[in-house]
């Protein structure tokens, strides 16, 4: 089977958000609290452990997605602009 037949399109990240707002999106308040405050400069938590957590409970996500979420460059940014 060719690569075009197996390709499914990108859904344009611009107009979904970032997997992290989408998660956050789903939360209760006591988890978005928490994920706000792991997700802190300060923390101390790292991206790998915050998706580790998520995705224990659930939420498939990778760490470079935390990581770009952290630094700002994310699409979550975009949807603001």
């Amino acid at each position: 089977m060719a690569l075009a037949d197996l390709h499914q399109p990108s859904v344009d990240a611009k107009r979904q958000g970032c997997g992290l707002r989408r998660i956050r999106e789903r939360l209760d308040d006591d988890d978005r609290a928490w994920l706000a405050r792991v997700l802190a400069a300060d923390s101390g938590e790292t991206n790998r452990a915050i998706a580790d957590t998520l995705t224990r409970a659930g939420y498939t996500i990778g760490h470079q997605v935390i990581q770009r979420h952290r630094s700002g460059v994310c699409s979550c940014k975009h949807l603001e602009d």
